[in-house]
């Protein structure tokens, strides 16, 4: 399995650099929490578009795992570009996904524990 990571590492929307003060950027945040196997990802910064919807096309899975916000530019290109979208069952991605038909849910307040509800395609 191979995880690939393409975007610039920095907070364009929401306040998450409010929460991040003693380092940098998320990633390093991230890192910080635990010891991770970096070895499945493949990381990259900013790519062209043609890149990137190339890397979209021959994805098994893309994850759309966000808190309930505006759509953003992501989701919709894996669409756009054929991958299955995993998103998170909130309003928003809920215009977009029809659990089952065009890509799959889970409920983004569920850890997927005993509570139920965390699985994809769960109600």
């Amino acid at each position: 399995m191979v995880f690939l990571v393409a975007g610039d590492d920095r907070t364009v929307y929401g306040g998450d650099s409010n929460y991040l003060w003693r380092v940098k950027t998320l990633k390093q945040w991230v890192l910080e929490q635990d010891s991770y196997d970096l070895s499945p990802h493949q990381i990259s910064r900013h790519v062209p578009p043609a890149t990137l919807a190339e890397m979209l096309a021959a994805t098994d899975l893309h994850l759309y795992l966000t808190v309930p916000f505006v759509l953003s530019w992501s989701m919709m290109n894996a669409m756009s570009c054929g991958a299955v979208v995993l998103g998170s069952r909130t309003g928003p991605v809920e215009e977009m996904i029809v659990d089952g038909e065009n890509g799959l849910l889970a409920d983004f307040f569920s850890d997927g524990g005993n509570g139920g509800g965390g699985d994809a395609g769960a109600r």
